[in-house]
């Protein structure tokens, strides 16, 4: 079975991304969550946008040989970090981050979750 990603949670700040990982994902038994393990490789997706050194291949080919259990047909893999929309991080070409985004995980499900700007003053 092809190795693929489902989910792409980009969380903003304040918005319910903790409680996502550390009760939600973590509670579901078909869902592996692909947070710390990957943390590095992330990083380099988010910064590596726009550079001409990035290789598309190589990355995917890394990404997916760091799980550390099998996956089966029922697993739902799902990223969640926040660093790939945290407006805190300078992104310099969000656009290319998304297209590469797609190179890699293709017909990845992108889910962000929003929350009113008033209620986020309460919770700072």
């Amino acid at each position: 079975m092809e190795k693929k990603c489902d989910v792409i949670h980009v969380g903003y700040p304040k918005c319910a991304s903790s409680f996502l990982q550390q009760v939600v994902f973590v509670e579901h038994p078909n869902i592996i969550q692909i947070r710390k393990n990957h943390r590095a490789l992330l990083f380099e997706l988010r910064d590596s946008a726009g550079s001409s050194h990035f290789n598309i291949d190589n990355y995917k080919k890394r990404f997916f040989s760091k799980f550390s259990k099998p996956i089966t047909e029922n697993d739902k893999i799902i990223v969640s970090f926040e660093c790939l929309s945290d407006p805190q991080h300078i992104i310099l070409n969000d656009k290319l981050l998304a297209k590469n985004i797609h190179k890699i995980f293709r017909d990845v499900k992108i889910l962000v979750v929003l929350r009113k700007q008033y209620s986020i003053i309460f919770s700072i």
